[in-house]
């Protein structure tokens, strides 16, 4: 899928490629996206092809299987989607709402509440604190 869309000189991704990498970036298969979404068998994949263009009510119930808003599936990209040797992986969910709620905090915070949550994570794997 390429990039089709463009809006005041922008180029916007386009929305199937958008669905394949949310998708992705939850783990999710195209049937547990259905299936979470109400939708029919092989719906995900004809959405993700460009074969058809989804309905704004389709959107929000597959925006709401991912856990994101319609605007977060339309325009952004995954946080936690990175490329390393040409493949895309994915952290998994559980990494990927820590690193949701930490970018809620201020800047000056973030780090102090980072520096305990480390101290935490040592003790809880049983090392030393020191």
């Amino acid at each position: 899928m390429s990039e089709k869309n463009s809006t005041y000189g922008q180029t916007l991704p386009d929305l199937g490629t958008q669905v394949r990498k949310w998708r992705l970036a939850k783990k999710m298969t195209q049937a547990d996206l259905e299936e979470g979404a109400g939708l029919s068998h092989n719906a995900v994949s004809r959405i993700e092809c460009g074969n058809v263009s989804p309905k704004i009510e389709t959107l929000d119930r597959i925006s709401k299987s991912l856990d994101i808003s319609i605007e977060q599936l339309q325009f952004q990209t995954p946080p936690t989607m990175v490329a390393e040797n040409q493949r895309d992986y994915v952290a998994d969910s559980q990494i990927q709402k820590l690193i949701a709620a930490l970018g809620k905090i201020p800047e000056p915070k973030r780090g102090d509440l980072l520096s305990t949550f480390l101290r935490l994570v040592k003790i809880a794997a049983g090392e030393s604190d020191e």
